[in-house]
């Protein structure tokens, strides 16, 4: 691909690399304080970020394609990029199709590449992995075939800026329309118009979504009032996030917060009680792994474990019969997630040593209460039946349902 400068070719040839590698985990390029992050799934482009102006390019990208931001998002910092978890929350809600989340993606990445190709001194490095991706949604990424399009647009994009003779970072500045008597009786009221667009608090970048111009039309714009000499440039800010971000004011106050343990197979599972966690203001640490599962825990010493009844190689039951014969883990609270109502779960996971059940799908409010039991120090031992009588308790229970069950088929 033919590029108009050296750093735009450095991206296009990194990017296609991990394209061809299939390669997930994050890209970032730095230049000087600058810094761009690009996240990829499985050798296609998730999201990309720049810090600079964030919200406004993320804010103006769902403009574009008629989407909207629902208030009552809130996003953490675990959720890294959290347009991203936004993007795949609104998806799973039919609240956004895929395809037009896609084109959000690509009007965010449009606008990076654009402002990274007018760098000169750019270093790139790679890192293995990020954390949504295990439930990144593959109709969000941007398929091989978009990537040189999308180059070429930002090569002739930055050769029509180019042609006005602004560096390209004056696209991220704002236009103010300065008229005298004369430029106004040449342009008439059509001129007049334009004034209040061209204020200097708005960048090319928001003219031209504004105007739903295409950019070689918002550059000619500029380009004619630029020739008139009525353009003068001012710097301008991010704007204001729509929401207010849950991240820990000190790393003592995170750590001092209680440590709660997911084990289940499902990564679905385990970001939805991470985002409750987080809400009800806990920490939380997820294991996918069932086998893995004990020396993590016994390694890291979770204040409560929430556990997946139903997992591969090794169920609930299980793994929570093993944890009961480690010291440092035979007190710890420990509740199974299940989607059964039945006794007999109950039953069984009191002879395991289980303190509770939790029903899928799981829900805020009675995920606190149970937190609240087992947590609270004034509610964590009020409650709880001593393990003797418990486990005496739960064989009576277990063999009276083994009676009922026998009578019941005696009776057919």
């Amino acid at each position: 691909m033919a590029a108009s400068t050296p750093t735009l070719v450095k991206l296009y040839q990194t990017i296609v690399n991990l394209y061809q590698k299939q390669a997930t985990g994050q890209l970032t390029f730095t230049s000087g304080k600058k810094q761009w992050q690009f996240f990829f799934h499985r050798g296609q482009i998730a999201y990309a970020v720049d810090r600079q102006f964030r919200i406004r390019r993320w804010k103006r990208a769902i403009r574009e394609n008629e989407g909207r931001i629902h208030v009552g998002f809130t996003p953490t910092a675990i959720r890294t990029p959290w347009e991203y978890y936004y993007l795949l929350q609104e998806v799973s809600q039919q609240h956004l199709n895929p395809v037009k989340g896609r084109a959000i993606v690509q009007a965010v990445l449009r606008e990076i590449l654009f402002a990274i190709a007018a760098e000169k001194h750019v270093k790139g490095q790679w890192q293995s992995g990020w954390k949504l991706a295990k439930i990144a949604n593959p109709e969000l990424s941007l398929p091989a075939t978009t990537v040189k399009p999308l180059f070429k647009e930002v090569q002739k994009l930055q050769a029509d800026w180019c042609s006005l003779g602004l560096n390209c970072k004056y696209a991220d500045l704002a236009p103010s329309l300065q008229l005298s008597d004369e430029l106004i009786q040449s342009g008439g009221t059509s001129l007049l118009n334009l004034k209040p667009l061209l204020n200097g608090k708005r960048s090319f970048w928001d003219l031209a979504a504004m105007r739903k111009q295409s950019f070689a039309a918002a550059v000619r714009l500029l380009g004619y009032y630029l020739q008139q000499k009525a353009i003068l440039w001012q710097a301008i800010g991010d704007l204001p996030a729509p929401f207010t971000t849950q991240v820990a004011s000190t790393s003592s106050a995170l750590t001092s917060r209680p440590l709660v343990a997911c084990v289940d197979d499902s990564a679905q599972t385990c970001y939805r009680v991470e985002e409750l966690l987080e809400q009800l203001g806990y920490r939380c640490m997820s294991i996918s792994d069932p086998v893995r599962a004990l020396p993590e825990l016994m390694q890291y010493t979770p204040d409560l474990i929430l556990m997946d009844l139903v997992m591969p190689v090794m169920n609930g039951y299980e793994l929570c019969s093993h944890l009961r014969r480690v010291p440092s883990l035979q007190e710890t609270p420990t509740i199974l997630m299940t989607g059964s109502k039945g006794l007999v779960d109950r039953v069984r996971g009191k002879m395991v040593g289980a303190n509770d059940l939790l029903l899928k799908p799981i829900e805020r409010e009675q995920l606190r209460k149970l937190l609240e039991k087992y947590l609270n120090p004034d509610n964590t031992r009020s409650n709880e039946i001593p393990a003797a009588n418990s486990r005496a308790l739960a064989t009576r229970a277990l063999n009276a349902v083994r009676e009922n069950s026998q009578l019941a088929m005696a009776n057919t």
